[in-house]
């Protein structure tokens, strides 16, 4: 939306000042696989979830 930062800019802002960044339930918010690979200040992602799997 317009005059909002998008996901890779929250998490570039947070790593600057030291976060670890991770991308949690990328199933559940229905991240697809372009906007997962935009966010390159991420340092872990989550790859399974068993309340997804059931």
């Amino acid at each position: 939306m317009n005059g909002q930062e998008t996901g890779s800019e929250i998490a570039q802002r947070v790593a600057d000042i030291g976060t670890f960044v991770t991308i949690a339930h990328p199933q559940w918010s229905a991240l697809t696989m372009a906007d997962a690979r935009s966010i390159d200040a991420a340092h872990a992602l989550e790859i399974y979830n068993h309340g997804c799997a059931v």
